[in-house]
């Protein structure tokens, strides 16, 4: 109809009606990609079948009907009815679950498709665990929810040996892990399956040298295969096999890095309202010779005590970052040692008596050993992203040795820097007077607290055993230091030691000395938990039963922690690894060892300032930190070390 003669209601006569178009049933052409969708599991099988359905102008209709085999995990059943034909009954634990399977089973059939060329979640059940990796465990009936230890995270065995064919159930489907080991062994194997089902379902047997090793019953054939050869890995404890020959090849870094990203998992089983938060953790592990790497400390934490909340009564932590609580745990783990070996159990403690009568140190096969999740603030994390001239080929060799090649310019000064209870990390700045006061504090002045880095290169002079157990103890360093991720050797060897000049040693007192520790990382890189930042922060040591739980902005335990120092009230209390709580185990020892002056110091500050060599190398290494350029060390209010018990 032209401009000039189109319709206007109302002032235009109306135009002819067009005739009716007949709606035609014939089929249209099924693109592709919903079948490829489909058989790659993209697609969800109800989806794609209706799909399917409307293009070819059929109908499809599900109802729920008697599960045909009963089991405990088969407990409701649906058929799905297209164009007046039944297919095939889809079971499940659910009625969702059913009603897919039905779809997939009608779908499949109508595809013309065999069950393999589908993509079925049953071969194993994808799960995010507590660290936001992605987990593939296989679909045992009677596996547990969440992955054992025994069953190495897919993600990390996948990344370990990509090349070389040793998986697990996580990342191979049960069929190739058993194909994958008759290979090696060079025997035949066949899985073979009846193609009537018996009163208990489909039957498959797994033959191994023509003979039948395994045989399991199900509801379809695929589900008694895939059940068949699963029973054959487990009784034949294929896949312990497989993970052994890997762990073998697996460097110690790793094995560390493993155990620690477990531990961490199970502890935090026990808070589940943090499983999805984003959590920092640093772990201590202490070797016996060439034996396997011990964990005795672990901590968590991203955050500081904030300012109002600071107490003089030692009974509130300050830094609740992941490596500061770790190391406190450590503490409480060498007051364990310690005792023991005073009351007898000197074989089985980590010290030994030195010349001095009363005082201690490691026995010379003992060593210990940092893993750290995230990289530590401060000189190291602040400045990833600085680049410096790479290393040499010679470089990289020698590194493997031990050697460390700092990263320095005029871009990486390796300056000292302060946390606050916001997260903020700044450098100490050029007239930051050392000593903070309460009162300063009082009239609005951030609470500073030293950072990470600063507080590992610190440990790399003064040792782990801090002023109060240097009373009894000869210093502790670290044999290792291991990343769990962002490693930068330039980087790391700066912020952690090699900002000190090797003059620093010529006055120290011995037996301190600067330490120079093996750092190093994992070879492979997992996804972590894109959550929140949790204020609370969590603790444990070796022997205790229980982790604790605390809020880093008030420094105390909350009501809900698994452990509380006092469970006579609801209202937050003091933590295990408050000042108060070292400051009695100080004395508990100094008691048995029938040390008057110690068990009389008057106070926490006092009992610290009675380890003399201890005090005289913190000065020396105050003082050479300041001479080279890297600031002041800033310190907390004295007052809040001036408690009495």
């Amino acid at each position: 109809m032209s401009a000039q003669n189109r319709y206007i209601p109302g002032l235009t006569q109306r135009p002819p009606d067009e005739p009716l178009v007949e709606k035609t049933n014939t089929p249209k052409n099924v693109p592709p990609e919903l079948v490829q969708d489909f058989k790659e599991g993209k697609k969800q099988a109800i989806s794609a079948l209706m799909e399917y359905c409307a293009m070819q102008r059929l109908s499809a209709t599900f109802r729920e009907v008697p599960v045909d085999v009963y089991s405990l995990i088969n407990t409701f059943a649906y058929q799905c009815t297209v164009n007046g034909i039944s297919y095939p009954q889809g079971v499940g634990k659910t009625k969702k679950e059913a009603k897919t399977n039905a779809a997939k089973m009608a779908f499949t059939q109508l595809l013309g498709l065999d069950d393999n060329d589908v993509h079925s979640k049953e071969e194993g059940n994808v799960i995010y665990d507590s660290l936001g990796r992605k987990l593939v465990l296989p679909a045992d009936p009677h596996a547990p929810l969440r992955p054992k230890w025994k069953d190495v995270p897919a993600t990390i065995i996948k990344q370990q040996i990509p090349h070389e064919g040793v998986m697990t159930q996580g990342n191979k489907d049960p069929a190739s892990i058993l194909q994958e080991f008759c290979s090696r062994l060079k025997i035949t194997r066949r899985v073979e399956v009846d193609n009537d089902p018996g009163p208990f379902g489909f039957v498959s047997r797994v033959y191994m040298d023509d003979k039948v090793v395994a045989e399991a019953c199900a509801s379809s054939k695929k589900d008694a295969k895939n059940q068949a050869i699963q029973k054959a890995l487990d009784d034949l404890n294929i896949v312990e096999q497989l993970k052994q020959e890997l762990e073998n090849k697996m460097s110690e870094e790793d094995l560390i890095g493993l155990k620690c990203y477990k531990f961490f998992e199970d502890k935090l089983n026990e808070v589940p309202h943090l499983l999805h938060a984003k959590n920092s953790f640093a772990v201590f592990l202490v070797k016996r010779g060439e034996s396997e790497a011990e964990i005795v400390a672990m901590g968590s934490g991203n955050t500081c005590l904030s300012w109002e909340m600071l107490k003089t009564n030692g009974r509130t932590l300050i830094d609740c970052y992941a490596v500061a609580i770790a190391r406190r745990a450590l503490l409480k783990y060498f007051h364990k040692e310690l005792k023991s070996y005073i009351e007898g159990s000197k074989v089985l403690s980590i010290f030994e008596e030195t010349e001095q009568p009363d005082r201690f140190r490691l026995k010379p096969y003992v060593t210990f050993h940092l893993f750290l999740s995230q990289p530590p603030p401060g000189d190291y994390r602040e400045c990833l992203d600085v680049t410096y001239p790479s290393l040499t080929h010679t470089q990289e060799i020698l590194i493997e040795d031990g050697a460390h090649y700092p990263a320095f310019n005029d871009d990486l000064p390796g300056w000292f820097s302060v946390k606050n209870e916001e997260g903020e990390v700044d450098p100490v700045d050029e007239d930051q007077i050392p000593q903070q006061t309460l009162q300063d504090i009082a009239n609005g002045q951030e609470l500073f607290v030293m950072s990470c880095s600063d507080k590992l290169l610190q440990w790399n002079v003064l040792g782990l055993q801090g002023a109060l157990f240097s009373n009894f103890l000869d210093p502790v360093y670290l044999k290792s230091v291991i990343l769990g991720t962002r490693f930068d050797h330039g980087h790391v060897t700066r912020a952690l030691c090699c900002r000190l000049y090797e003059v620093i040693n010529e006055s120290l007192p011995p037996p301190y000395h600067l330490n120079h520790p093996c750092l190093t990382t994992v070879s492979f890189q997992l996804q972590e938990e894109d959550g929140n930042l949790t204020p609370f922060s969590l603790n444990w040591s070796h022997g205790d039963e229980l982790v604790e739980m605390v809020d880093g902005f008030s420094g105390t335990t909350p009501a809900e922690s698994p452990h509380r120092s006092n469970t006579s009230t609801k209202e937050p209390c003091a933590s295990r690894l408050c000042k108060a709580a070292f400051l009695f185990r100080f004395r508990e020892i100094s008691k048995i060892l029938k040390k008057k002056q110690f068990e009389q110091a008057p106070n926490y500050y006092t009992a610290k300032q009675m380890a003399t060599k201890y005090q005289k190398a913190k000065e020396v290494y105050k003082h050479h930190c300041a001479l080279i350029g890297l600031g002041n060390w800033v310190k907390k209010p004295v007052e809040v070390d001036y408690f009495t018990k």
